[in-house]
């Protein structure tokens, strides 16, 4: 039995210049997924058949498909960002700013969504890219003219952490902005896709 288990950590286990390191291989098939019809209505409802006509395109994609599904991409990295909100941390910005390190994953995926918001939203250096992202992601999901304005105003509060985010390192940003930036951008990138009608 002992040499058994010997035998099956050296078939996981490696070496090279510099010693022991482990291989990661993934070890058989990807599990199965179903898609029941409910799910794959509820995706042609948002915008999944645009999606696959780009993807499908023969000829070559537009420049604004291409940074279409650059937002995608970077949404999708952004939701599996795994936020580990531990109850006893609480929601409060700590003090000292080393202590919001805590908060890293937070700050991840708040670059991600930005990141995800910049590909479909700005088109070139010379904007002005706060002002612009909020203006545009306003018009894209309100019309009325004072929702508009409110959620104007709360994306550039919360781009202003990514801002902080990026040359400071300060990572701190609310669990409930976080999860309402990642609901507006989910919904700017079904309204794109939906309006493309390709």
């Amino acid at each position: 039995m002992e040499k058994q288990l010997f035998q099956c950590i050296e078939n996981h286990l490696s070496f090279d210049n510099e010693g022991l390191f482990f291989r990661m291989e993934l070890v058989g098939g990807h599990p199965e997924y179903f898609l029941k019809e409910k799910t794959l209505e509820f995706m042609k409802e948002y915008g999944f058949d645009e999606l696959n006509k780009i993807l499908k395109k023969e000829s070559k994609i537009s420049k604004y498909e291409e940074r279409l599904l650059t937002g995608i991409y970077w949404f999708g990295e952004a939701v599996s960002v795994i936020t580990y909100d531990n109850k006893d941390l609480g929601d409060g910005k700590r003090a000292n700013t080393i202590e919001n390190f805590e908060f890293f994953y937070r700050g991840e995926k708040l670059l991600k969504l930005f990141i995800a918001l910049e590909s479909v939203l700005i088109f070139n250096n010379n904007e002005q890219i706060t002002e612009n992202i909020a203006e545009r992601a306003a018009i894209l999901i309100f019309e009325d003219y004072d929702s508009l304005i409110k959620l104007k105003k709360r994306i550039k509060r919360i781009y202003d952490y990514r801002n902080k985010t990026t040359p400071q390192g300060i990572i701190y940003v609310f669990k409930h902005d976080l999860s309402w930036i990642t609901n507006c951008v989910r919904n700017i990138l079904e309204n794109i896709l939906t309006a493309l009608k390709i």
